[in-house]
């Protein structure tokens, strides 16, 4: 499954990245 993050600010999903 895709990890999603609510950003309250935009009021928008957004797809967490995991990044090194």
């Amino acid at each position: 499954s895709i990890p999603l993050k609510f950003d309250e600010e935009q009021g928008a999903w957004l797809l967490e990245r995991e990044l090194p």
